[in-house]
């Protein structure tokens, strides 16, 4: 990570946690907050780092984001990178279902994903990562659930989060319909 990317990423106060998908706070503040640190963990998928003096040397986050690196093989580790790389912001219900797809998925399926910098991606590089997949499914669904996460994040800035967490609810990943039962 490079030092202009670190000092973007960097706040200054507890209260700025929360705000950015990976805050900074020096140790010190971070003691006097932890218990509320740890709260907030709990209910986020956000990260926050720990330092001193504006540098990292720990990482804090819920357990259930953390859970797969511990307790799993290397597909669910692959999956975990993939998921963690493009679906990070993502609220769980939509990173969970993700990456246990993608442990089901072939090795050089995982291998393949890996490569993927950002989503969405250019119509050429979609077409080629299909053509070279085994299962071009498994592209097709981390695509709408990039989609999906990306309606829920704007939802949330508008505080109609509600509303698009039930709409997503109604999105059938198979297909591209959306269903409007009620």
């Amino acid at each position: 990570m490079d030092k202009e990317t670190t000092q973007e990423r960097v706040s200054s106060s507890p209260e700025e946690v929360g705000k950015s998908p990976v805050a900074h706070l020096n140790i010190r503040d971070a003691r006097a907050k932890l218990s509320k640190l740890v709260s907030e963990m709990e209910s986020s998928q956000k990260a926050v780092t720990l330092g001193r003096r504006n540098s990292p040397t720990a990482v804090l986050t819920s357990y259930s984001r953390f859970e797969p690196v511990l307790n799993g093989d290397y597909k669910s580790r692959l999956a975990f990178i993939v998921v963690e790389n493009l679906l990070g912001d993502a609220p769980r219900h939509i990173r969970s279902p993700q990456i246990e797809e993608l442990t089901r998925a072939s090795k050089d399926d995982l291998l393949l994903l890996t490569r993927i910098e950002k989503l969405p991606l250019e119509k050429r590089l979609e077409r080629d990562l299909k053509k070279n997949l085994g299962d071009r499914r498994v592209l097709d669904r981390l695509l709408k659930r990039h989609q999906i996460a990306r309606v829920i994040a704007s939802a949330r800035e508008e505080g109609l989060y509600e509303a698009s967490e039930d709409l997503t609810g109604r999105v059938d990943l198979e297909t591209k319909d959306t269903r409007t039962n009620g």
